[in-house]
């Protein structure tokens, strides 16, 4: 294996690494594998406490631990009832719902990221319908010769 080239000031080339193979896919940092382990010798005990916890309202921190005990499959529905869009205020209506759910611990941002990249396309479409309605007839008249 050749050394990677280095400029008169002993940089490395630009676009050029010190380790061009990098770290490995799909390792993991020291602490998150010794976290995951620590977690995962004491699942019964975790689970069995936050229970008993929740029977005395502690329902937030039950449902971090969970989340990290047994996460949600990413493409699985999302428990978070919206409003039916029809149009842009239905739109803003709902986005203002999925902002809220984030505040109150009911969706993860990357859920509610998610919701609005469905209302973006929903509008996108609404607005791409509209302008097609607005420009179908006038064009056609517009091009006709007087």
């Amino acid at each position: 294996m050749s050394s990677p080239e280095r400029t008169s000031e002993g940089r490395f080339v630009p676009g050029q690494s010190g380790n061009p193979a990098g770290r490995p896919r799909g390792s993991r940092n020291r602490s998150t594998i010794l976290a995951e382990t620590m977690l995962e010798a004491r699942v019964e005990e975790l689970t069995n406490c936050l229970v008993n916890s929740s029977k005395y309202g502690s329902m937030r921190a039950m449902r971090m631990c969970f989340d990290r005990v047994a996460p949600l499959r990413k493409g699985r529905p999302v428990p978070f009832e919206l409003p039916r869009i029809t149009g842009h205020a239905d739109a803003v209506e709902a986005a203002s719902d999925i902002v809220a759910g984030v505040a109150e611990g009911e969706l993860t941002p990357q859920e509610a990221e998610d919701l609005i990249r469905v209302i973006e396309a929903f509008e996108r479409v609404r607005i791409a319908r509209l302008e097609r309605a607005a420009s179908g007839p006038a064009t056609a008249a517009s091009k006709t010769p007087v």
